[in-house]
Formats: structure tokens, sequence, C-alpha cells
């Protein structure tokens, strides 16, 4: 137990600091850096879920036969 604190203080110092300064607070504030760290991550997201979904509706037609 007593190491679940330190990680939990860690994920919530790496949120801070995203929200901080990786988030635009209006769409003036974005900048050619947001969209460089941006795209890739949510292309990476979407693709993820992609893949996810197909392994859904996929894996059920490979159990039936």
């Amino acid at each position: 137990m007593e190491l679940v604190q330190p990680f939990i203080d860690v994920i919530i110092a790496l949120f801070d600091f995203v929200v901080a300064y990786l988030i635009p607070t209006s769409a003036a504030d974005v900048n050619l850096i947001h969209i460089g760290i941006w795209t890739p991550v949510i292309i990476g997201l979407v693709s993820s879920v992609v893949v996810m979904i197909k392994g859904f509706w996929g894996g059920a037609s490979r159990r039936r036969a």
C-alpha cells in the first residue's frame, strides 16, 4: 500500500503539467507545438479504438467458425 501514494502523486503531477502547459485555453492559443504534440496522440487514440472495435467484431465471427 505504501507504493500507491507516490504513484498517485506522480500521475497528478503529470496531469497538472499537461493541463498547465500542453492544453491551450482558447483556439487563439493553439500553436505548432500543440499541433505537433496532439495530432499523433489523437491519430493513435482513434486508430487504437478502430482496431479494438474491429477486434470485437472479428473475434465474434472467428469464434463461431
